[in-house]
């Protein structure tokens, strides 16, 4: 499990390192791209809040925390570019060594809580708080786009995380900067 954690954590700083090649790129040629980037170039600098702030509301019995780790890039632009959540990561929230001091960043990790004494599909949302000033930007531009269905599984067990695919708006009320409402449907077994 350690392994897998640290290989995420890997991924994560290539992708990041191939972005930070890709600006410098865009830097060089004077930000000449063609119209299709436009979008994913406006918005590749926003930042989001991770949330350790587990909400046990409407919990009445035991419950565990699970970590979704997002990265938010759209899948549609390999990942690297846009506003989107890219692929879904799940952990025991016991094994997943996080710096919680982390900065605001595009990959982002978000603790849930899951009832342990019902079995079966739990249904909620995850709030994405913006850590930037998006105000120079048109609500078309902060679109946040789920390209298709997204599921994520946690390592020895059958517990699965889904996304529905969707373009999701801008919500200005949310937070400082504003963030997104994203529903996600959460299937927990018995292997606990």
């Amino acid at each position: 499990m350690v392994l897998f954690a640290i290989a995420i954590v890997t991924v994560a700083c290539i992708e990041a390192c191939s972005k930070n090649q890709r600006t410098m790129e865009i830097m060089q040629t004077n930000g000449q791209e063609d119209d299709s980037d436009f979008n994913c170039q406006q918005t590749d600098n926003i930042l989001f809040y991770n949330n350790y702030e587990v909400s046990k509301e409407g919990i009445p019995g035991g419950f565990i925390y699970k970590i979704i780790y997002m990265p938010l890039w759209r899948r549609h632009c390999d990942c690297t570019c846009g506003l989107g959540i890219c692929h879904l990561y799940v952990f025991k929230h016991k094994f997943f060594k996080s710096n919680r001091d982390q900065c605001p960043s595009r990959y982002i990790e978000y603790a849930i809580a899951i009832d342990t004494t019902a079995k079966g599909v739990h249904s909620s949302n995850f709030t994405l708080l913006l850590a930037s000033d998006v105000s120079s930007l048109s609500f078309e531009d902060l679109y946040l786009y789920v390209d298709e269905d997204l599921y994520g599984f946690e390592e020895e067990s059958d517990d699965m995380i889904f996304v529905p695919s969707g373009i999701y708006e801008y919500d200005g009320t949310l937070g400082e900067y504003g963030g997104y409402v994203i529903p996600y449907s959460y299937t927990f077994s018995s292997q606990h």
